[in-house]
């Protein structure tokens, strides 16, 4: 006897397109310690957010179809945006409201909300684990900050950020000062979910490549290359690229590259480098690259396994660096359509301000001389904390001298533990 088949109670109210139903829900616990703070939390994990979309297509001849597609992000508890001070974050929001018309020979044309060209071009890599570990952003891998050790040469009353006086001390002692909150990495997210309303081309593939433009709201417009592949004539070996390049209304540029290559055993390499271009007069340049290397394959019947490791380096294009070192590991579930993950991250970096001959004359008018008055360094240009230099010329009267072209002072951040494991149910 046969099975009978399961009811059918979704289907497509036109019978001439096809309507699919999908999404994601991308659950994870994230373990974050700062050295001195400690906190678990469950987050939407948003390097891959949790979503649900709907994608109709229909065919109006044998070349050409016309499709559209309605995509919403909806998160609890995003990860970037939660920190060891929030309560929780909720957000649902318009991802993709697109119409296109694809041609098999003539291309792509999509017009409504959705990507520019230039989008991701700075994320391609073959790992498969980048949305487990993250990416520093301005409030670091996840919105954690960090704290940061601040040494000075202490001498008079000196007042530190949080409003409490440290000793006096006019023996130039080597001291420590806590500043909390410091952001831990200056990503530009230039290419990151860089989405708008606006009209896009991209041609047909060709041997793997494809070229794509668009203009969109604003004035912005953007150009992007990718391939995936296999080479011609190259055996084992498959590659994947990006680049892309975008221009604002207020004339301000970025641009991004990435990819990697893969051989038949699993083992593959990728790097990445996104940056701001031309920038608005007074604002810093940030940037980032970054290296990883994995592997993927199958250990059980359970599905596919993708290991990774990596290391990501950024600047604010001024005096400010983070590092990241990451490792993760993805285990598919084929059976339940879902993928179990877990890893780990450490990130830190500093602020080295070089005083400027500007900054030493300014000083040189201002300073006291004496212990008491402390004669203060020039503070780094983005905090309010003060350094100081011990005087190699000191007296019991001047135990210090002011700043000298050339001088520096240095914020290091404490490191920062991101631990996450959760799953990703895709449907």
């Amino acid at each position: 006897m046969m099975a009978k088949p399961a009811d059918k109670n979704i289907q497509s109210g036109n019978s001439r397109v096809k309507v699919t139903l999908y999404g994601q829900v991308n659950r994870a616990i994230r373990f974050a310690n700062t050295g001195d703070n400690t906190e678990i939390t469950s987050v939407d994990n948003d390097g891959s957010s949790s979503r649900l979309g709907v994608r109709a297509v229909g065919k109006a001849n044998p070349n050409l179809t016309i499709g559209a597609l309605h995509e919403l992000e909806w998160q609890e508890n995003a990860r970037s945006g939660t920190d060891q001070g929030s309560t929780g974050t909720a957000r649902v929001r318009a991802r993709h409201v697109d119409l296109w018309l694809d041609h098999k020979n003539f291309g792509k044309l999509s017009m409504g909300h959705g990507s520019m060209a230039g989008d991701a071009s700075g994320l391609y890599e073959l790992t498969g684990v980048s949305f487990v570990y993250g990416f520093a952003g301005a409030n670091g891998t996840d919105g954690t900050k960090a704290d940061a050790a601040v040494k000075v040469i202490t001498g008079g009353a000196i007042t530190p950020t949080d409003g409490s006086p440290a000793a006096e001390d006019t023996t130039g002692i080597e001291s420590t000062m806590n500043v909390r909150e410091k952001d831990r990495g200056y990503r530009p997210f230039n290419f990151f979910g860089f989405r708008q309303n606006r009209i896009r081309y991209d041609t047909p593939s060709l041997m793997g490549a494809r070229l794509s433009a668009s203009y969109g709201e604003a004035k912005t417009w953007s150009v992007g290359l990718s391939y995936a592949g296999a080479p011609p004539g190259v055996k084992n070996f498959s590659a994947l690229f990006a680049a892309g390049y975008r221009k604002n209304d207020d004339d301000t540029t970025a641009w991004a590259v990435s990819g990697g290559i893969k051989h038949s055993s699993g083992f593959n390499v990728s790097g990445h480098f996104d940056s701001d271009g031309k920038v608005a007069e007074g604002d810093p340049k940030n940037s980032q690259w970054g290296v990883s290397a994995g592997w993927s394959g199958k250990v059980n019947d359970s599905g596919g396994m993708s290991i990774g490791i990596g290391y990501n380096r950024s600047t604010d294009g001024l005096e400010a660096t983070a590092q990241q070192y990451w490792v993760a590991v993805v285990q598919k579930i084929d059976a339940a359509a879902a993928d179990v993950y877990a890893g780990i991250s450490y990130d830190s970096g500093s602020v080295t301000h070089t005083v400027s001959e500007a900054e030493a004359i300014a000083q040189d008018r201002a300073g006291t001389g004496t212990p008491a008055g402390g004669d203060l360094v020039l503070p780094l240009a983005t905090e309010a904390t003060p350094c100081y230099r011990a005087g190699t010329n000191a007296s019991a009267t001047t135990p210090f001298v002011r700043a000298a072209k050339g001088d520096t002072c240095e914020i290091d951040r404490d490191g920062v533990i991101n631990f996450v494991a959760g799953v990703r149910l895709k449907f």
